[in-house]
Formats: structure tokens, sequence, C-alpha cells
């Protein structure tokens, strides 16, 4: 009989301890309904693009860590994780040449495409996601930044883990006329986080 009352009092605690977290996620998941999307910059990334012939392509890839939970409860203020989150989107990749001069600029270039994969992406078969602009000929274009604002609204949300992911940044460029030196180009990408 003594066997038979431990045994219901730890099925009892166990039930109850199980039934405290479940509900803990519950009021994690109503408090993340409300929190307004928020929208972050990853840290710069800059590549070199070699001396391009004319019409040659060139890419030039960086990688940087970004932590999602980190950003999370920085930008949320609370204790809330990527298990809360439903959305990370593109907002926008804006690019500067920084060394650029009359002879070597964005006029250089037909296009600029942008591409994005992460580790966890990769390793779960998800293809990369591409973003391009196409480039007047236009001399006011020349030492303009180039904004890439993706419309699709691709959710990135499987690519990424919570405690630290490494993205992948990627450029791609077409020479339209070709450049004499190798360019700097730095390209600052933001997203938005969204919880509902």
């Amino acid at each position: 009989m003594k066997k038979a009352a431990v045994a219901f009092a730890l099925f009892g605690l166990i039930s109850g301890a199980s039934l405290s977290f479940q509900s803990c996620n519950k009021i994690k998941d109503e408090i993340a309904k409300q929190i307004d999307p928020f929208n972050f910059s990853s840290q710069s990334v800059t590549y070199t693009v070699p001396i391009l012939t004319n019409t040659s392509e060139q890419s030039a890839s960086e990688t940087v860590n970004i932590n999602i939970n980190e950003l999370v409860k920085e930008n949320a203020g609370i204790d809330i994780s990527i298990d809360n989150v439903t959305g990370i989107k593109v907002k926008s990749i804006t690019m500067n040449i920084e060394n650029a001069d009359t002879e070597n600029n964005w006029t250089n270039f037909d296009f600029v495409k942008a591409t994005v994969q992460t580790a966890t992406g990769s390793s779960h078969g998800k293809s990369p996601i591409s973003w391009t602009k196409n480039i007047p000929d236009d001399a006011a274009q020349a030492f303009m930044p180039q904004v890439l604002q993706p419309a699709d609204g691709i959710n990135l949300k499987d690519y990424f883990v919570g405690d630290g992911e490494n993205v992948t940044y990627t450029i791609n460029v077409k020479a339209r006329r070709a450049t004499t030196k190798a360019l700097t180009v730095n390209a600052v990408v933001e997203y938005e986080i969204s919880f509902n």
C-alpha cells in the first residue's frame, strides 16, 4: 500500500511540474504576441571585389554570427527566445562602395545580387535566398548607396537557431565596364523579427 501511495504522489508531482512548465510556455507565447515586430541591423559586412574585365562577373562572401535569442531579449526586454519568434525577414540590404571614384563606381556594374545562407539552412537542404538590383548606367547612381528591399517577404526563421547562427552573405556583380582597381563594398543587412 505504501508503494502505491508513493507512486501516486510521485505521479502527482511529475504531472504538476509538467502542467506548470506548459503553463509557463503558454504565458510566454501570450506575452510574445503582444510584442511589436522590431528591426535590427546585423554588423556590417565588408567585401573586396577584385578588378573586373569587361562583362566579367565576380562574387565575394563573408560570414558573421547572429544570436537571435540575445537580440530578442535586448529588444523585447523579457526573457523569451527564438521559440517565440514567428518570423525573421530581410527588410533591406544597403551597399556602399567605400573607395569609389569617377572611373570605378556603381555604374561599372550591370547589376548587384545579394545572397543570404545560414549554416542551419544549408544543413537542412534549404536553398540560399537571393535578391538582384539592376543598376542604370546613370551618373546619378555612381556614388549612391544601392538598396535592395526584398518585397517577397520570405520567412527565414527555419534558417536560424537561437543561440548563435553563422550567416554567410554573398554579393555578385557583373561588369558593364572594366574596373581599374579592387573595390571595397560595405553592406548592412536589416532584418525584421516578429512574434505574432
